[in-house]
């Protein structure tokens, strides 16, 4: 029981990541459903609703004679649809560029930097990293899962020197799901529960000071 109590306290605080979560979910509420109330707004003018009309296809042919009378106005329509385009715009860049603090997720202001990365397309990728000696570890968000979009987990990546003798040793004690190789480094990866974070951190650290005290000795 105090093994676990101790675990616990190295995993980030659950109230502030819950807070993290839920105004995560507000803003993506509220800008989603502002730009699908412009989108219905601009398609209702569009749609008979007299309640005498007898079918769909006297409603079909409503709504054409109503186009060739010339009360359609596609400039409007064209507008009200461009209006909508912003809010939803808005909801892509909190999906994409969203992070959390660091005090939400537990990590200490003193030993992460707050630091963006330039990828593909030249987007900027948002995250945080921590340096260890020759080795870094970087926090990014994940797209590419619901959980990761949901906010529930996140990238947790080791960046070790390509020629660190003991990448296998520290890729298999991180449970590691995917390495990836450039010229300059080995790209050790997983996806991470976003509250164990701060416990991930503190077990790289270990494993990395313990390989790095065995390659001096």
């Amino acid at each position: 029981m105090k093994f676990q109590g101790e675990i616990d306290m190295l995993r980030g605080p659950i109230a502030n990541i819950r807070l993290t979560q839920l105004s995560y979910g507000i803003l993506i509420a509220i800008f989603l459903t502002g730009s699908m109330l412009l989108i219905v707004n601009s398609i209702n003018p569009l749609i008979p609703t007299d309640p005498g009309l007898s079918g769909p296809t006297q409603r079909e042919e409503i709504f054409f004679d109503t186009l060739k009378a010339g009360s359609f106005n596609p400039a409007l329509f064209i507008t009200n649809i461009l209006w909508a385009l912003v809010p939803l715009t808005i909801t892509l860049f909190i999906i994409a560029f969203y992070l959390p603090t660091m005090s939400s997720l537990g990590l200490s202001t003193e030993l992460v930097q707050k630091k963006d990365k330039v990828k593909r397309f030249y987007l900027p990728a948002r995250g945080y990293t921590l340096t260890i000696d020759s080795a870094h570890i970087r926090v990014t968000r994940k797209l590419s899962s619901v959980k990761g979009l949901m906010l529930r987990e996140m990238n947790f990546i080791v960046y070790l020197p390509s020629d660190y003798p003991d990448k296998k040793r520290v890729f298999d004690f991180l449970v590691g799901e995917k390495i990836k190789y450039t010229e300059t480094h080995v790209l050790l990866q997983k996806s991470v529960s976003i509250r164990n974070i701060p416990l991930l951190i503190v077990r790289t650290r270990a494993i990395l000071r313990i390989s790095n005290t065995t390659q001096n000795s």
